[in-house]
């Protein structure tokens, strides 16, 4: 909570990169989740009727929110 708090607050410009960067982070940790549930990028996302681009578009908030309480913290310490 207090972490959300902090990132909430921290007006940290993110550049674009940074934010691709870590949705790969996210994209790449999901895939690995379902491989070791003997499932598949793919099939996860014929089954939720999504594209890569639209699985992306949906880790960014998170990707963002990641980043500012990361830098954010860093920022306090």
């Amino acid at each position: 909570r207090v972490l959300n708090m902090v990132a909430d607050k921290a007006r940290i410009e993110l550049p674009p990169a940074l934010v691709e960067r870590e949705i790969d982070r996210l994209v790449d940790q999901a895939d690995h989740q379902l491989r070791r549930s003997n499932a598949s990028m793919d099939e996860y996302l014929r089954v939720s009727k999504k594209s890569k681009e639209e699985l992306r578009a949906g880790y960014r908030a998170d990707a963002i929110a990641n980043l500012r309480r990361y830098l954010g913290l860093t920022d306090v310490a």
